[in-house]
């Protein structure tokens, strides 16, 4: 299919409405992507449906693999062993992840890998915070917090006073100054 059929497609969605409140907000990162693969892979445009379900089937995928790395670096640098479980609302379909049951993340915003692992990583470290009453992940160099950040189209842990990529997230090495938190 020529782009001029992409492009209509696209248009057709309606991505730049405004919202009840008349703002037009900033299409998520990684959505002209995920909306050329879906084009393609039906071979033209595809109905409403079949574009959800492949939306939900990725923010699916993404939220999964945003847990299990931020799992395998909370594991390795804490003792906590919290139930981290994501569902769906029933009455709107709202992508949840909840931490020890409670709920913790909105729908993901991104539909690209980068920014959705971060957004998990994000929104589950709040409360690995509160559990224990410090920041983490903490940066070796500076003794100071990690943020998730996309660098480079990858999700890492981001020291903003150093200014530099500590770790990939899911690959977090635990520190001496871990065992205090454990």
């Amino acid at each position: 299919m020529v782009d001029s059929d992409f492009e209509a497609w696209v248009d057709s969605l309606h991505l730049q409405e405004p919202d009840e409140g008349g703002d037009i907000g900033e299409v998520a990162a990684g959505t002209m992507q995920f909306l050329r693969e879906v084009f393609d892979k039906h071979r033209g445009p595809a109905p409403l449906e079949v574009l959800r379900q492949a939306r939900n089937d990725r923010e699916m995928a993404l939220a999964h693999r945003g847990v299990e790395l931020f799992s395998a670096d909370l594991h390795r640098t804490t003792s906590l062993t919290p139930d981290i479980a994501i569902w769906r609302r029933e009455d709107d379909g709202t992508l949840v992840v909840s931490y020890n049951g409670n709920y913790s993340t909105p729908a993901l915003m991104s539909i690209r890998a980068p920014e959705a692992l971060c957004e998990v990583a994000d929104n589950l470290r709040n409360h690995v915070v509160d559990d224990l009453w410090t920041v983490w992940p903490l940066c070796p160099n500076d003794g100071l917090g990690l943020d998730p950040r996309p660098v480079d189209r990858q999700a890492v842990w981001y020291c903003r006073v150093g200014n530099h990529v500590l770790s990939p997230i899911g690959k977090l090495q635990s520190s001496p100054s871990d065992r205090t938190a454990r």
